[in-house]
């Protein structure tokens, strides 16, 4: 089974780009493409790096549907989007002080 559009569609509801999601997973931008355009499917190991990272279920990842995902306001959008484009560090400064 080829999930390349799901995986594609998760990535962008999420608000972050290729090499980001490349980061999270531990793979290289051209293996994100590479599963996007159905080249080939990502190891369960990266899948489940990213359902860590994110706090969703592999089945998220893979049966992405945009239909069925919460909208956010546009102020958890912002915040959203600027954790995401924070260091790691700084993420994972955020994710203690939250208690996350």
């Amino acid at each position: 089974m080829k999930i390349g559009n799901s995986f594609k569609l998760y990535r962008k509801s999420k608000g972050i780009g290729q090499a980001m999601m490349a980061e999270i997973a531990g793979a290289s931008i051209t293996s994100i493409s590479d599963w996007e355009r159905g080249r080939n499917n990502p190891e369960l190991s990266k899948l489940i790096k990213i359902a860590e990272y994110f706090d969703d279920t592999l089945d998220e990842i893979i049966f992405f549907n945009e239909n069925r995902q919460k909208k956010n306001t546009r102020e958890e959008q912002k915040i959203l989007e600027n954790y995401r484009k924070a260091p790691m560090n700084i993420q994972q400064s955020i994710r203690i002080m939250l208690n996350i």
